[in-house]
């Protein structure tokens, strides 16, 4: 049977972010991530010396802890995951979104609703691959300084010209110091504000 490094399993949550904010959800978060946040709330920031812990489980193992017909699939970043694939195949039945930073692509993709919030701007190593910026469903920058949503305006072009949703959302350790700059970009810009609701209202 085909293991995967999971990270962490949540059986039973909201999403609260982007698009589907509110939406009931199963969230599986997959181990490893190359990128390096600094603000990484997972334990991936390059400031660290230790990665977190995971557990490597069989894909039944893992289905049999999702209590939702929504599975939301995040990191790290899902798509480094070896065997990422056979757990799409495997949750077929779910509703399925991905969370992904855009540096690796996997054409297994089917009806799967795809949030692509890069992270370039920060590591210049992460580059967003035109597949994967094709193939997104929405677009979800973090920003804490008006630089980091006009690196992104060619993306955010895109995806309006797609008629796609944009949202900007406040890194959240500078959520107090950046919400009125990111409510006037919103406006400015014709894009949506997102807020980590989970966290506003103390769920994981």
């Amino acid at each position: 049977m085909r293991k995967l490094k999971i990270q962490e399993i949540i059986p039973l949550t909201i999403q609260g972010e982007g698009f589907n904010a509110g939406t009931p959800c199963s969230f599986i978060r997959l181990f490893g991530c190359p990128v390096g946040c600094y603000f990484c709330d997972t334990g991936y920031a390059s400031s660290e010396g230790q990665l977190p812990d995971y557990k490597e489980m069989e894909i039944d193992e893992i289905k049999a802890e999702l209590q939702s017909e929504n599975v939301v699939i995040t990191g790290g970043e899902p798509f480094v995951n070896p065997s990422f694939a056979f757990l799409l195949l495997e949750l077929g039945e779910k509703t399925v979104s991905i969370e992904t930073s855009g540096i690796k692509y996997n054409d297994v993709l089917t009806n799967e609703w795809v949030t692509l919030s890069p992270k370039e701007h920060l590591n210049k190593k992460a580059l967003v691959g035109k597949q994967i910026a094709q193939r997104a469903n929405e677009l979800k920058l973090i920003v804490s300084k008006e630089s980091d949503f006009s690196y992104y305006s060619g993306l955010v072009r895109q995806f309006k010209k797609q008629n796609k949703p944009v949202y900007i959302q406040p890194e959240w350790s500078k959520m107090s110091q950046c919400l009125d700059m990111l409510i006037e970009l919103a406006n400015k810009n014709g894009v949506k504000l997102s807020l980590q609701t989970h966290k506003l209202i103390g769920v994981r």
